[in-house]
């Protein structure tokens, strides 16, 4: 656990190193007059803004997990649909690739019944898994929002296909000091911290969230949220 710790902040401290310095380099040109043509100048700008952009959500994702870990998580349940909440996810997806196919998909072919959570931090959860999918499929590969009735809860699964999960590695993917493949995890950015926030916010929840993987198959990440119904029921 320690050695994780570690490696933890050794990776948030790559994370947050690496593109300071891409950033004040650029501005240094800029500033210097080293970048003078208009064309140069406004690709630097969008460049500055995308990594301000990769800097603010990994700080977020630090927060997330203070909160978390000291039980200060505040949680707004109310009665959420789950199709509006994929559906807002999947828009987001659509936003950032046009190499793999992203499907929303009713697997029972019914409507489901709304769920009592905080719908922005179960939107984070399944954005979180969402990244990760488009992490983990090849560009020629499938992603897939799945919903399912499933009694008094209903089952919301991220499929993908591309590599999958080694079985000894299923049991850590959500621990928050566990990275699978760093030399991946160092490419794509992050300190793999999305699944662990994403196991904290289902845990304040109550309920589950597990995965089912095949080596070089693919992966269904599944949650199960409570039913707005069935928890009037009991009170």
């Amino acid at each position: 656990m320690q050695q994780a710790r570690k490696d933890l902040i050794a990776s948030v401290s790559h994370d947050l190193r690496t593109p300071l310095a891409s950033m004040r380099a650029m501005v240094e040109a800029i500033s210097d007059g080293v970048v003078s043509d208009e064309k140069t100048i406004q690709a630097y700008c969008t460049n500055i803004s995308s990594e301000v952009e990769h800097l603010s959500l990994l700080i977020d994702d630090l927060f997330e997990l203070s909160r978390l870990d000291s039980g200060t998580l505040e949680l707004q349940l109310q009665p959420s649909s789950v199709e509006e909440m994929l559906s807002s996810v999947l828009e987001s997806m659509m936003a950032q690739t046009d190499e793999h196919t992203l499907t929303l998909n009713n697997s029972s072919n019914i409507k489901v019944d709304p769920v009592m959570v905080d719908p922005h931090k179960i939107q984070r959860v399944l954005y979180n898994l969402a990244q990760n999918a488009i992490r983990h499929t090849p560009s020629d590969g499938t992603i897939s929002l799945e919903i399912q009735d499933a009694g008094s809860d209903v089952q919301i699964d991220v499929v993908h296909s591309g590599q999958g999960i080694a079985q000894e590695d299923k049991d850590q993917v959500f621990d928050r000091f566990y990275r699978g493949e760093k030399s991946r995890s160092r490419e794509f950015g992050g300190a793999g911290l999305g699944l662990a926030i994403a196991k904290g916010i289902r845990e304040a929840h109550g309920g589950r969230i597990w995965v089912d993987s095949q080596p070089g198959v693919g992966s269904r990440f599944s949650l199960s949220l409570p039913k707005a119904t069935a928890i009037t029921s009991l009170t």
